[in-house]
């Protein structure tokens, strides 16, 4: 009597179409790897939807790569294990990541901006107590990540330089990996600068441009009124000349707005002129966000956080070539849309020592009395309140689309849940009765830019 094996189908599957009537598919548990696509979705399909069963072992060649990318998985196997286990593991990383600013000052004055530039600069107090704080603790992590954040950290680079030597100091001690990102408006971001941040081990930086210079020089001018947008550009242009190795990332960030979309095309041109040719450069777009800036009335007719990406996924398909991207398909995996306050071992410091967990909320004067959760305090201790933390770690409850853990195929990737913030605020207005994540919104068009970029390799050979 034959040994039979039963593979039903993965309920994370999602598939879409291109133009050319090719079979898109990608599943959210095995993530960026899963990504293939077929010329005979008559063939696929079957097996995505009934699952197959083989005689004696015997595997088919047709079920051989959807059974090694997670399309179609063995009977008895629980996807909903799978994802516990790659989810505590994401809620409770082994690494310790920080974020610090060094201080709330800023050469900038953006319109939306919702920081109050308050003068605060970290003491050497302050510094002092993170590091010892750092050195007490390293020995139960498994590598130090710092991202410097502000204000403007580059206000402040012999802090950034002074204490990031010393937490490396610490990390060589214990025999820990330290690498550190930042967050800069680019402006001091000269060629000198930047060799000084590769020194102390700063690989990862965001930098906004708001697309065009009719925008930029509007909404993100200097302190005093002045302009940015050329020399922004022009300092990022100057580093990426001199960049080899691709250890280094750079994303340029566009925060876009209604009256951007008909600009698209040029803002794609013009970043591809510029970096074309720099493999470390990639393109974000982010809805540009109502945080309740003294300004934003200036903007608030422009704003679309719900549908605007949708828009220019769009146009970007209409380009004639697509720049390399970040926030992609290769950013979606299991527990990736997991908010970041959310995440154990995760803290910022701000330039007072008090400590908090979520980036938009912890220089918000009304929003003070929650997003501060403790400070660190003598000899490197916290200082946590576990009250004010367990508000930010609670289980969110799953949107309405999920129905349950089970049902929803993206559901591995946002966890079901909201922005923390959100939960914390406003939680009479996130109850989840809506899906509210964008990357399941918009997951169709990221996978047919993915295809345009060649980015999803063709099984066919393997089921001819």
């Amino acid at each position: 009597m034959g040994v039979f094996m039963r593979f039903k189908p993965s309920k994370h599957t999602t598939t879409v179409l291109n133009d050319q009537g090719e079979l898109l598919l990608y599943n959210t548990i095995t993530g960026y790897n899963s990504l293939c696509k077929t010329v005979k979705p008559e063939i696929v399909t079957p097996f995505l939807e009934s699952g197959i069963e083989f005689s004696d072992g015997i595997v088919t060649e047709v079920a051989t790569p959807l059974i090694q990318r997670g399309y179609l998985i063995e009977e008895w196997r629980d996807e909903k294990a799978l994802f516990n286990t790659f989810h505590i593991n994401a809620v409770s990383p082994r690494n310790l990541s920080l974020t610090i600013v060094p201080t709330n000052d800023c050469n900038f004055r953006c319109v939306y901006c919702w920081e109050r530039f308050d003068g605060a600069w970290m003491s050497q107090e302050t510094q002092d107590k993170i590091v010892q704080y750092v050195d007490k603790h390293m020995a139960q992590y498994t590598a130090l990540h710092v991202s410097w954040f502000g204000g403007e950290p580059l206000l402040a680079i012999d802090i950034l330089k002074d204490l990031s030597r010393r937490l490396m100091d610490v990390c060589k001690k214990h025999k820990k990996p330290y690498t550190a990102s930042i967050t800069t408006n680019g402006y001091l971001l000269s060629e000198d600068v930047f060799d000084c941040l590769r020194s102390i081990n700063v690989l990862s930086y965001q930098v906004p441009i708001d697309g065009l210079r009719i925008f930029h020089d509007s909404r993100r001018v200097l302190a005093n009124g002045e302009q940015t947008y050329d020399a922004i550009l022009n300092n990022l242009s100057n580093i990426s000349k001199k960049l080899k190795s691709r250890m280094y990332d750079f994303v340029v960030r566009v925060s876009v707005t209604k009256d951007m979309l008909g600009h698209i095309n040029e803002i794609v041109d013009i970043f591809i002129s510029k970096f074309g040719d720099s493999p470390q450069f990639r393109l974000l777009f982010t809805p540009l966000a109502d945080l309740h800036s003294d300004k934003i009335c200036e903007l608030i007719d422009v704003i679309d956080e719900k549908f605007i990406l949708g828009e220019v996924y769009e146009r970007l398909l209409a380009c004639e070539s697509i720049p390399r991207l970040a926030g992609m398909i290769d950013s979606i995996s299991i527990s990736s849309g997991l908010c970041h306050a959310e995440k154990q071992n995760n803290y910022l410091f701000d330039p007072n020592g008090e400590v908090h967990l979520c980036l938009l909320t912890y220089e918000n004067p009304s929003l003070k009395s929650k997003s501060c959760i403790g400070h660190v305090g003598e000899s490197g201790n916290l200082i946590i309140d576990p009250y004010l933390q367990g508000l930010w770690l609670r289980e969110g409850k799953s949107c309405t689309s999920c129905k349950s853990k089970e049902d929803c195929f993206f559901f591995p990737s946002c966890c079901g849940d909201v922005c923390s913030a959100q939960k914390v605020y406003h939680p009479q207005k996130y109850k989840g009765d809506v899906c509210i994540s964008q990357n399941k919104q918009f997951l169709n068009d990221m996978l047919k830019i993915a295809d345009k970029q060649k980015q999803i390799p063709c099984i066919d050979k393997v089921i001819n």
